[in-house]
């Protein structure tokens, strides 16, 4: 399993977006406004672009914040916190 920044630096904006249009496409047009960040991370892990174990709830977080900032570069795409 890579290091923490390993894996921080996998995830890009170029990749989060990929991932992110990716996962809208599979979707019902009715349930393509957003896509929760746990969606995400597992898809992330799933095509390989991040060795990590989510159950690891201190992992699973950081990854969270990583996809919150990268989300800030990518145009047409916003980070909504959950309510």
């Amino acid at each position: 399993m890579a290091t923490p920044e390993r894996w921080l630096e996998a995830l890009t904006p170029e990749v989060l977006e990929r991932t992110v249009r990716t996962l809208v496409a599979e979707r019902e047009p009715i349930a393509r406004a957003a896509v929760a960040i746990g969606t995400v991370a597992r898809r992330l892990v799933a095509d390989g672009v991040l060795s990590v174990d989510l159950d690891d709830s201190l992992v699973a977080e950081q990854i969270a914040r990583q996809i919150e900032k990268q989300i800030a570069f990518i145009e047409g795409m916003a980070y909504i916190e959950n309510e």
